[in-house]
């Protein structure tokens, strides 16, 4: 069984809640068969996925017309039909879409990334490549290009005739010996016409690793995976449930960095904070006010094995899980033999 989710996020990384969530199952009859992809229809094939989710996005758009939307989507989007479908969105309602396919342009150069290394860089800046399983951290040096171009369209697509979009290229030019070059080519349906709009549609882009916490959490969390139910319908059940579970993780993960004065009271239940007060003070005596949301957030962690180090930083969706697990049987013991029994 196989799962895509389309989840709305803030520029700041906060979750707002699942959009639109497709499940699908392949058929045997479908292997072998790849070779036929470039035959079949985009709606014939697991690809149509990329063009529901903007769809979604469209839905949630007609309920809030002024605010701006973008659909955010990596290398696979990269499908000519969805850029296609853009050209019909509203104002409001974008696409931003990391390349994959070296495309025709319409360019002296012909294609889509020598045409962009002939653009002038707007500006050289130093990031943080953060550590990886094998790999240090590290600094690099990125240059940024942007510029309108036009797309030409497949052979097998001509029908759809070209489409103009606008690019932003993140390249490293001299990356240390022995590693891999960072390198984003971004094609998007927004003008980019400053290099505060280009730096924006990459902080834009970057949030699009968010959905891979979220799958982290549903998988290692959850323990989707694991699920051993006798029908795909109970499946399917299980696994709208346990998305709610992980979106409602990063929400409290994200949300207590954004806006940590807030108080606890509009994410947890009364029953919910009190017995997580008492129980981490060992107390029977409740404050005269609920504890903010970012103190809570750290009260949950504590249970999950949170330290809160001078150098921890905030708690991340990990022990905030094992945590929430914990208060889960706190909080009923709560409701069971809490003051308000007696």
């Amino acid at each position: 069984m196989l799962v895509h989710t389309t989840l709305a996020f803030t520029p700041q990384r906060v979750p707002l809640g699942i959009l639109h969530q497709q499940v699908w199952t392949r058929s045997p009859e479908t292997y072998g068969k790849k070779h036929q992809r470039k035959k079949r229809a985009i709606t014939e094939k697991e690809s149509q996925k990329w063009l529901n989710s903007p769809e979604a996005a469209r839905t949630i758009h007609k309920e809030s017309p002024d605010t701006l939307v973008i659909s955010v989507g990596d290398r696979e989007a990269d499908i000519y039909e969805l850029f296609h479908h853009a050209s019909d969105y509203p104002q409001s309602c974008h696409l931003l879409v990391r390349a994959a396919w070296d495309r025709k342009v319409e360019h002296p150069q012909k294609y889509l990334w020598p045409s962009m290394e002939t653009q002038p860089v707007a500006d050289t800046f130093e990031v943080i490549v953060p550590r990886k399983k094998n790999k240090s951290e590290r600094s690099a040096h990125i240059d940024i290009r942007f510029a309108p171009l036009t797309l030409l369209p497949p052979q097998n697509k001509s029908r759809l005739g070209p489409l103009t979009l606008w690019a932003v290229y993140v390249n490293e030019p001299s990356p240390p010996h022995g590693e891999e070059p960072l390198s984003w080519m971004l094609l998007t349906t927004l003008k980019v016409e400053s290099l505060d709009e280009a730096l924006c549609l990459v902080n834009y882009y970057s949030v699009r690793f968010s959905i891979e916490l979220f799958h982290k959490v549903l998988k290692s969390g959850c323990t989707i995976e694991k699920r051993q139910l006798q029908t795909a319908e109970g499946l399917i059940r299980c696994l709208a449930l346990d998305s709610l579970v992980a979106w409602r993780i990063m929400f409290l993960t994200m949300i207590g960095r954004a806006v940590p004065q807030l108080p606890c009271t509009v994410l947890f239940g009364e029953h919910e904070w009190k017995a997580l007060y008492c129980f981490i003070n060992t107390t029977k005596t409740l404050p005269l006010f609920p504890p903010s949301l970012q103190e809570a957030t750290r009260l949950v962690a504590r249970l999950g094995g949170f330290l809160g180090r001078e150098r921890d930083g905030f708690p991340g969706t990990e022990v905030l899980w094992r945590g929430m697990q914990k208060l889960a049987s706190i909080s009923a013991a709560w409701f069971a033999f809490g003051p308000h029994t007696v």
